[in-house]
C-alpha cells in the first residue's frame, strides 16, 4: 500500500490475529523499529509573502542540519567528501531550529519560525519497497510445530481481516522458500516420470505397455494423503522428496508385475487368469 500509517495499523491487526496461532512467538513488525524526526510544516501563505517557496525553505533546513558538500579532499586515492553544516549546539533544539535564518530572493533574513512550524515525532528508520510499493515486514518464530500446519492456521486467522483497497499481504521468508522447492521437487517429479516411461518403452519395446505401469502411480498417492492425515502431518520438503523416492519403488514394483503376467501369456495362459495370478504371486508377502 501507499500509506504508511495504513500499513502500520494494518500490520498490528495481523501480529493481533497472528498471535493466537499455536507456536507462533517473538511477533514483530519492521515500523516497530523507529527513530525521533524533525517536522517541519511550511506555510505556504506566509512563505511566499517573503518571496519563499517550499523547496528553498526545505534546502535551507538541510544545509543547515544535514549539511551539503562542499568540496572534496583526496588523500592516497580515496576521495572524502567535505560537508559544511551548522555546530552541533547550534542545531541540537527546536528552539534553535525554529531560529534558523532562511534568506529570501529580495535579501530578507526570516527565522524559520515565522514560515514554518517545528515539531518533534517519530518514525520508522527505514521504508521497505517491492516493486515500487511500500510494504511493512511482519515477521516472528515457529516452534513445536511445522511451517506447514502454522501456515494454515495463520491464513485462517488472516482471512478473517477485512483490508482497504489495494491493501494486500503475503506469507514471505520460509513460507516463500518451501513453495520454490515445491516448484522445483514437481518439475523433477514430471521428469523422473518422464525419464522412466522412455526406459520402460525401451525395455518392453512397446509405448503402450509403459502407460500399465505408470497407471499404478497415482493409487500410490492414496497410501501418501491416508498416512498424513492419520499422522497429523502437512506437506512439505520432506514428503515431497518422499513421494518421489514411492513413485520409484511403485514402477519397479510395476514393472516385475507386468513382466510376470507377460510370461505367463507367454505359456498359453488366459488374460484374465495371468493377471490374477501375477497379482497373487506378486502381492504374497
Amino acid at each position: 500500500g501507499d500509506s504508511l500509517d495504513e500499513l502500520e495499523n494494518i500490520a498490528n491487526r495481523i501480529m493481533v490475529s497472528i498471535a493466537e496461532v499455536e507456536g507462533v512467538h517473538d511477533l514483530e513488525s519492521s515500523v516497530e523499529d523507529v527513530r525521533p524526526e524533525l517536522h517541519v510544516n511550511i506555510d505556504r501563505e506566509k512563505a511566499s509573502l517573503y518571496g519563499l517557496s517550499t523547496a528553498q525553505v526545505a534546502s535551507t533546513v538541510h544545509d543547515a542540519l544535514l549539511g551539503r558538500v562542499a568540496s572534496i579532499y583526496q588523500e592516497k586515492g580515496e576521495q572524502i567528501n567535505i560537508r559544511v553544516r551548522l555546530e552541533e549546539e547550534d542545531r541540537n533544539s527546536i528552539e534553535e531550529v525554529e531560529n534558523l535564518l532562511v534568506s529570501s530572493s529580495v535579501g530578507l533574513q526570516i527565522p524559520l519560525k515565522e514560515i514554518a512550524e517545528v515539531t518533534v515525532g517519530s518514525g520508522p528508520k527505514g521504508i521497505d519497497r517491492e516493486n515500487q510499493q511500500r510494504i511493512v515486514n511482519v515477521s516472528g518464530n515457529i516452534s513445536d510445530r511445522f511451517l506447514g500446519k502454522v501456515i494454515q492456521d495463520a491464513q485462517q486467522k488472516l482471512d478473517e481481516l477485512v483490508l482497504p483497497e489495494d491493501y494486500r499481504y503475503e506469507f514471505v521468508g520460509e513460507n516463500r522458500e518451501m513453495q520454490e522447492s515445491f516448484v522445483q521437487l514437481a518439475l523433477a517429479l514430471v521428469l523422473s516420470i518422464i525419464l522412466v516411461y522412455m526406459i520402460i518403452a525401451a525395455q518392453f519395446e512397446s509405448l503402450l505397455m509403459p502407460l500399465a505401469v505408470m497407471f499404478s502411480v497415482p493409487f500410490s498417492l492414496i497410501g501418501v494423503i491416508l498416512g498424513l492425515l492419520l499422522a497429523d502431518k502437512s506437506l512439505n520438503v520432506l514428503s515431497y522428496i518422499g513421494i518421489i523416492m514411492l513413485v520409484g519403488i511403485v514402477v519397479n514394483n510395476s514393472i516385475v508385475l507386468i513382466d510376470y503376467i507377460n510370461k505367463l501369456r507367454q505359456k498359453g495362459m488366459e488374460r484374465k487368469e495371468a493377471i490374477i495370478l501375477g497379482g497373487k504371486t506378486r502381492l504374497r508377502p
